[in-house]
Order: structure tokens, then C-alpha cells, then sequence
């Protein structure tokens, strides 16, 4: 009798937008599942298509920090700053300059701060 596996792929791969760390670009790619309600989100280095959370998927949108922490165990090193608006520690890469504070993208940015 055979065994046969099969590879899941997903129904939907979602790409968001790309930041630059090192020079490198980045994504996070949100993955929609056959048959469930269940996202996932990758991380991948857009030039190679390298997913760098191959051994685990984020469940929800990964914060700054997950991807701080994805990127610096694969050698790259991003700099981080601090939201002046809610203080979480925020990717640079991501964040907005007003003045002379650090807006993060991902907790505060608001348009109108332009």
C-alpha cells in the first residue's frame, strides 16, 4: 500500500508591501487555507523568494519585533526605534520620521501626520 503526502499549498498568497533592511528587500506574505477560516504569515526575502519562517508561520500579522527577531536569527541586522505616539518598539525600515521623533507604520502612522 502507498502512502501518498501532499504538500499544502494555500488557496491565496497574499503579498504586502516590501521594506529594505541591510539593503535587502522583504515582504511578509499573508497565506489564506483551503478549508478554514486560519491565515498565516511568512516572512520572505524578495530577491532569492527565500521564506525565512520556514520552520513556523506567524498566526497573526507579525509585529516589529517578530520580524526584528526572523531577520537577526538570518544574519541581517534592522534597526529599531520607538513610536514616540505609543512607545512599542517599531522597525525603522517601516516607520515614518516627523520632525524629530519615529512614527511606526504598523501601531500610529496616520496620513495626516505628513
Amino acid at each position: 500500500m502507498a502512502i501518498i503526502t501532499m504538500k499544502r499549498t494555500p488557496a491565496v498568497k497574499i503579498p504586502h508591501a516590501e521594506f529594505q533592511v541591510d539593503g535587502q528587500r522583504f515582504r511578509v506574505d499573508e497565506l489564506v487555507w483551503h478549508n478554514t477560516s486560519g491565515r498565516s504569515f511568512d516572512l520572505v526575502h524578495c530577491d532569492t523568494d527565500e521564506v525565512l519562517t520556514l520552520d513556523e508561520s506567524f498566526d497573526k500579522y507579525p509585529t516589529d519585533e517578530q520580524v526584528a527577531s526572523v531577520l537577526e536569527e538570518h544574519g541581517f541586522d534592522p534597526e529599531m526605534e520607538m513610536c514616540w505616539f505609543c512607545k512599542k518598539v517599531i522597525l525603522q525600515a517601516t516607520a515614518h520620521r516627523v520632525d524629530q521623533v519615529w512614527v511606526g507604520d504598523s501601531c500610529c502612522w496616520d496620513d495626516r501626520l505628513r
